[in-house]
């Protein structure tokens, strides 16, 4: 085996040149950066620690919907988990909710027992 001197294959080869900052690259630049943080910004806002308290209400509400929707169907209602728009409601508003929806439910219920046909 032939041995080759050192650089048998000559210098490195000069970096890329860099790209020409024209004000069309700076722009595009300074555009997907402000996308990027729009994007974040809306993902955190979406990851936001304090819930929202109509989303919850309205998730309890679907719940309640569906028990009923079980019971006239003549099926056992099963257990509800807490709705996962409810995790970080305190048990104040929760229990205000829990009584607005069952108040409804019962002025309903009387309402269309006492209609006159």
């Amino acid at each position: 085996m032939s041995q080759l001197p050192p650089n048998a294959w000559g210098p490195p080869p000069p970096p890329p040149p860099r790209p020409q900052k024209t004000v069309g690259n700076v722009a595009i630049t300074a555009a997907a950066a402000a996308a990027a943080f729009f994007v974040a910004g809306a993902i955190g806002q979406s990851l936001n620690d304090e819930p929202s308290t109509s989303a919850c209400k309205a998730a309890l509400q679907r719940n309640y919907d569906t028990t009923e929707t079980e019971i006239k169907a003549g099926l056992a209602p099963g257990p509800k988990d807490m709705p996962i728009e409810c995790v970080g409601v305190d048990n104040v508003t929760l229990e205000r909710y829990a009584g607005e929806i069952a108040r409804q439910a019962l002025e309903d219920a009387f309402s269309s027992a006492t209609e006159q046909p």
